[in-house]
Formats: C-alpha cells, structure tokens, sequence
C-alpha cells in the first residue's frame, strides 16, 4: 500500500504516524477504549506488528483472549490492561466498582 496513503489514513482516525509502523498505545489510551477491541488495536498495545499478531493467533500464542466472530477477531480490552499489568484500582475504577470492599 502506498505510505503516503497509509499515513493520510492515520492521521485522518487520529493514530501518531512514524514511517511504516503506528506508535504503541499508551496506557490512558487503552484504558479509554471499548470493551472489545479489534485484534490490531490490541497488537498496538503491546507493540506487535500486523503480521506477528495473526501469526501468535494462529498458533494459539496470542498473550490474552481472542474472540473469532465471523472472519474478524476480538480482544477483551480488561484481559488485555491486565496483560499489561494494570494495577487493581484502576481497573476497579474502570469497571465501576468501589476500591473500599
């Protein structure tokens, strides 16, 4: 695909553009997504290209859940700030819930 069209399409849904590679998600980012997400959003978070995502899928590997709907496949974004080692009380803030149990 041509670059200069793929960093037009970047810029245009608003994802930092760095030659032939996106930047990796940072944490506030992840934490501000649904709760699924698509297998190449998850990728980005954890710094994988295209191709090393649906390979670790096909395998088995990939480090967290995967959802195949269809031809497309989902990643639990809680599974996936777990993974990255989110610590408790933010995730029960996300999730709505009251540290204080």
């Amino acid at each position: 695909m041509d670059p200069l069209l793929l960093a037009s399409w970047a810029t245009i849904i608003g994802i930092p553009w760095r030659g032939n590679a996106v930047s990796p998600l940072t944490l506030a980012e992840v934490t501000a997504l649904p709760a699924v997400i698509p297998l190449l959003t998850a990728a980005r978070a954890l710094g994988l290209s295209r191709n090393t995502a649906y390979r670790l899928v096909n395998r088995g590997e990939f480090p967290c859940r995967v959802i195949k709907t269809g031809d497309t496949y989902r990643v639990p974004t809680l599974e996936l700030l777990v993974l990255l080692g989110t610590d408790r009380a933010t995730l029960d803030t996300l999730l709505g819930m009251s540290t204080n149990r």
